[in-house]
């Protein structure tokens, strides 16, 4: 095989999406990333202007609150309310910080 012919496949190889050539490194999204309150979740702690940031944190608390109510009489979702717990942690801190 020459260079033209190795050069053509690794660019037909290239043009093929990391997901089909590797899928154990395939971003994946855990059930409770796809929830609502993860969302609201993710963009509030990347908000820098205050006001903003306060309606994101009210949003956000709101959204794992429905979801807890959701989940109230379900024994399963362990790790989503383990991570529901910890990102009201985390909304607390932001509140308290100037």
């Amino acid at each position: 095989m020459n260079n033209i012919e190795t050069d053509a496949l690794y660019s037909e190889y290239l043009a093929i999406p990391y997901q089909y050539c590797f899928p154990e490194i395939r971003p994946c999204m855990n059930e409770s990333e796809s929830q609502p309150w993860y969302q609201l979740y993710a963009s509030a702690v990347v908000e820098l202007d205050p006001e903003r940031l306060t309606e994101r944190l009210n949003a956000t608390e709101a959204a794992i609150h429905g979801r807890l109510r959701d989940l109230q009489y379900d024994s399963d979702h362990r790790e989503e309310r383990q991570l529901m717990e910890d990102a009201l942690r985390t909304l607390n801190l932001l509140r308290r910080c100037p």
